[in-house]
């Protein structure tokens, strides 16, 4: 999106605390391994399911799955 070049850097990483310009290019930084945390595989999917466009590439079937078991084994969550 050419408007988003003038944006400014407002989205904080939850690992690293750099900024970008949106939501997505928080987590590309982060699946791409390019955040010094030690965030893990985890906690990037709990961030990533706070986007309002999670419903849009995640899995509901694996969600409904995932949910399953959070509820039998909190401590997976």
């Amino acid at each position: 999106m050419h408007q988003q070049k003038h944006q400014p850097r407002t989205m904080e990483c939850c690992g690293c605390y750099k900024t970008f310009k949106s939501f997505s290019g928080v987590l590309i930084h982060l699946e791409s391994g390019g955040c010094s945390s030690n965030i893990t595989e985890d906690e990037i999917g709990n961030f990533a399911r706070e986007c309002y466009q999670s419903r849009k590439y995640i899995d509901d079937e694996l969600e409904e799955q995932r949910l399953k078991l959070v509820a039998r084994f909190p401590w997976m969550d």
